[in-house]
């Protein structure tokens, strides 16, 4: 097995869910014409920004964040647009090499 390739799994894994949540937030503009978003099916994520871009990027590393907590402290997370983080990932070897 080359941890190389179970690494590279891993990874498009998280990126998928962070993806598939991303998709979901609900961006508003505030009073003082700065942004904020949400995740509704991640409770507690959040991001502030005088930009939308700048809000959705605070939305992505808080994120990446909450869930890396979650992973960490063995919490359940949500599943998003399909991805379940809370099961063992199945890894694909590619053996031709």
């Amino acid at each position: 097995m080359c941890r190389k390739e179970a690494t590279i799994g891993a990874y498009h894994i998280f990126s998928d869910y962070v993806r598939s949540a991303l998709k979901t937030a609900d961006v508003m503009r505030r009073e003082d014409d700065t942004f904020c978003a949400v995740i509704p099916d991640c409770q507690g994520v959040i991001g502030f920004g005088d930009s939308m871009a700048e809000c959705i990027d605070n939305l992505q590393s808080t994120l990446e964040s909450w869930v890396l907590l979650k992973l960490k402290t063995g919490q359940i997370l949500p599943q998003v647009g399909g991805v379940n983080l809370n099961q063992e990932p199945v890894y694909e070897y590619d053996y031709s090499l």
